[in-house]
């Protein structure tokens, strides 16, 4: 590339899409319009299912009138709702899928391949063994192999003014600490 030659950068974005709206027919607007193709499409289908189950009688309440209003409300609002819903790029029989198996899923769902369930609430128990419980003493086997440390022998103090004291055995070694820092001084 040579100096003179200017630099071209594109930029691609997703392309937008619209909904195809129809709002009018036959010159005349259609109330509560413009609708989508979708919408349509639904408000059709549920119209014709409404009017095929009240011709065989399986759903009709014996009033006509009645019946003819109920089965265009209905489509009406399907279609409506339809409307509301967001319009994504994902193929509607995947929506339809998808919705079926997050009917059918388990609640808590799946780890591993299998149904997920929490333990039953228990009480957990344990066992803390110490140098200091009995039952460690009697477990703790001395090494075989070594001897035991010879005791030191103590020598009397140096000092002729003060006494040795026998100090008890003290429980935890912050207490051998305050021992040896209370005789010494």
């Amino acid at each position: 590339m040579s100096q003179g030659e200017p630099m071209v950068a594109s930029f691609y974005t997703a392309a937008r899409r619209i909904k195809t709206l129809i709002g009018e027919l036959n010159g005349t607007r259609l109330p509560g319009g413009p609708y989508s193709i979708t919408q349509v499409v639904i408000a059709v289908a549920v119209l014709g299912l409404g009017l095929t189950l009240m011709q065989s009688h399986l759903i009709s309440t014996g009033l006509g009138l009645f019946d003819i209003a109920i089965v265009l409300g209905s489509a009406w609002g399907i279609a409506w709702i339809a409307g509301k819903l967001p319009h994504t790029k994902r193929n509607p029989l995947w929506v339809i899928n998808d919705a079926f198996a997050a009917t059918v899923a388990p609640a808590k769902g799946k780890v591993a391949g299998e149904v997920f369930s929490l333990r039953k609430p228990h009480q957990a128990k344990s066992l803390m063994m110490t140098d200091q419980t009995p039952e460690y003493r009697a477990s703790a086997d001395p090494a075989p192999d070594v001897d035991p440390a010879p005791e030191p022998e103590v020598s009397p103090a140096v000092d002729p003014g003060r006494s040795l004291v026998q100090l008890p055995d003290p429980a935890t070694p912050f207490q051998n600490l305050l021992a040896r820092i209370n005789s010494n001084g």
